[in-house]
């Protein structure tokens, strides 16, 4: 029980890592475009040297930062994060369904499935009491 346990989670972390590359792969376009988008038009404003360039720099220069911080964190650092958040609780999981198989046995199963049977079909009940004037 315990490798297969361990194969699952080696696929799912698989699974994992190739959906958040292919997230990442979809939003770089469109991150791009909107970073170069803002860069050719608030540029020249902070190259600018005539009248009201002094409040103008002030205002643009926040935002160039923000766009620049925003193209390297979203592509590179968020889905690292990303990860490490998702491959832990994926590790709790794995544990979690190793320590519950090996508590139960197979008749211990087959009465928690008929519990879960039993309880789903209650709560329809109450939820159908409920709605009945």
């Amino acid at each position: 029980m315990r490798l297969r346990a361990a194969s699952t989670g080696l696929s799912t972390r698989q699974r994992l890592y190739e959906a958040i590359g292919d997230g990442t792969a979809k939003y770089l376009r469109p991150k791009f475009m909107t970073f170069a988008a803002m860069s050719v038009g608030l540029i020249p404003i902070l190259e600018s040297t005539g009248t009201g360039s002094e409040i103008m720099k002030r205002i643009a220069a926040p935002m160039v930062g923000g766009i620049c911080t925003s193209f390297i964190l979203e592509p590179l650092v968020y889905p690292a994060i990303y990860a490490g958040w998702r491959e832990t609780a994926l590790q709790q999981k794995i544990n979690r369904n190793e320590i519950i198989a090996s508590a139960m046995s197979e008749t211990s199963a087959r009465e928690a499935m008929a519990l879960g049977a039993f309880t789903c079909t209650l709560t329809k009940l109450y939820v159908e009491a409920i709605r009945q004037p």
